[in-house]
């Protein structure tokens, strides 16, 4: 919960002003330096493995470095694991999932950053609204909390949501 709760604090730390919109201006080269920059932060064989699957934009991998750079120590003394946070933030699932703890985690970096309805998309939508004054869509987030189910089949750990 600590870790999840850190990363949506921090997942967009590396956000710069205008970024999705201008994020193509970045200059690429940089970005394939910034990955392996954070493989080399999480010095971990799993993560590094499993990241060769996720594709984050710019800004996400930014803040994961920021993290793992900056703010590591911190995690720990705060009982979260900065490497999990890392995921979060860039997406990156746990491709072979060990264990059902892996496929929890697996459930929460959806849940941060997924395909579908995220954390991340609902802090931006639900911003952007207020910043623009239109009030052009109206989330329910108390409903989508209350639909978020976590079940256990067959001993094997999934996430779902149900609308």
């Amino acid at each position: 919960k600590k870790t999840f709760l850190l990363s949506c604090l921090m997942h967009d730390c590396a956000h710069t002003p205008f970024s999705h919109t201008f994020e193509h201006y970045y200059d690429y080269g940089r970005t394939i330096k910034m990955e392996n920059i954070l493989v080399e932060l999480a010095d971990d064989a799993q993560f590094e493995e499993d990241y060769k699957e996720c594709s984050p934009a710019f800004h996400e991998n930014a803040s994961a470095i920021i993290i793992l750079k900056e703010y590591k120590d911190k995690f720990f003394r705060y009982g979260a694991n900065p490497i999990l946070a890392a995921r979060m933030i860039t997406g990156c699932l746990h491709i072979s999932t060990e264990n059902d703890a892996e496929k929890i985690e697996n459930c929460f970096i959806q849940l941060l950053n997924g395909q579908a309805i995220d954390v991340d998309k609902l802090d931006y939508i639900i911003r952007d609204t207020w910043v623009s004054s239109v009030n052009n869509v109206s989330i329910d987030i108390q409903r989508l909390l209350g639909s978020l189910r976590l079940k256990n089949k067959i001993g094997r750990a999934s996430c779902r949501e149900r609308v």
